[in-house]
């Protein structure tokens, strides 16, 4: 079984809780995902893996939003950007840790991850 939040009952907000779902396991989608899990990672790896490729991804666009002319930019997105990017670097990502240690192995082993996950989706269709 699977978890999904949820934060409206009926149109009505509420505290947020989980609800128990069934986890797919049967057809092609099942055999996938069942594949993935007893071959290369479970779902709390892949998981932290999507939340260190975010931030990755994060820190690329700040980058290169950088090199953007912001004249091309309504004040409006201007702003939201400035305030958005102004906030990232407040925050204390894993990348920052995995940066501050000096080890990018995490970066190879994401990688690794999702190219055996695609020879397992290439493979089963």
């Amino acid at each position: 079984m699977g978890y999904k939040k949820i934060d409206k009952i009926n149109g009505m907000r509420h505290q947020a809780k989980y609800i128990e779902t069934p986890t797919i396991t049967e057809g092609v989608k099942g055999k996938i995902r069942n594949k993935i899990e007893k071959e290369i990672a479970d779902r709390d790896d892949l998981i932290a893996d999507l939340t260190k490729l975010v931030f990755i991804n994060l820190s690329l666009i700040k980058e290169l939003y950088s090199l953007v002319d912001l004249s091309k930019l309504d004040d409006e997105k201007k702003e939201m950007f400035e305030y958005g990017f102004k906030k990232y670097e407040e925050t204390e990502t894993i990348l920052d840790y995995y940066l501050q240690k000096g080890d990018l192995s995490f970066i190879d082993r994401i990688l690794e991850r999702q190219n055996e996950i695609t020879k397992v989706v290439k493979n089963e269709i």
